[in-house]
């Protein structure tokens, strides 16, 4: 039986190599964005690799959360893999704050990771791998703060 993972934001950028990388490897790929009908790399690679499956899922959406965990019923995923975010507000420096860009921001990169790894923690449990991991980027490290400005 092959491991199976779960890859939230996989239409685009690291997600979808992510998903090509995992198909390439043997691995049951459950691609998750929030558009299936405008992912034409993710189709294109799901022809190439039937163990792909498309699943639509905006991960701040709570509706869409529980109707993806309906979907997988009790399927093992041996690792979720929260990659969906966003960069937040534009303007990021000292001073005066895009408030509601950055609630979007929390929401998004932090509170909805949660929320999933909760909606889907029977399914990890229920794996050989238990793995849960949260891609973060440059742009979150206090450390090195040299790019782009934020």
């Amino acid at each position: 039986m092959p491991n199976t993972i779960l890859i939230t934001g996989a239409n685009r950028g690291i997600g979808l190599e992510l998903a090509r990388q995992y198909a390439r490897g043997q691995w049951k790929v459950l691609a998750c964005c929030r558009r299936p009908q405008q992912a034409r790399d993710l189709e294109a690679l799901q022809r190439e690799h039937p163990a792909v499956s498309i699943h639509r899922l905006d991960v701040v959406d709570d509706g869409q959360i529980a109707a993806l965990k309906d979907e997988l019923g009790e399927q093992p995923v041996d690792l979720l893999f929260n990659n969906a975010g966003i960069s937040g507000p534009e303007h990021q420096a000292f001073g005066p704050i895009d408030e509601a860009g950055w609630l979007d921001t929390l929401r998004t990169n932090v509170i909805a990771p949660y929320k999933l790894t909760v909606a889907l923690v029977d399914n990890v449990a229920a794996s050989r791998r238990r793995i849960v991991a949260t891609m973060g980027s440059q742009l979150g490290s206090i450390g090195d703060n040299q790019s782009g400005g934020r």
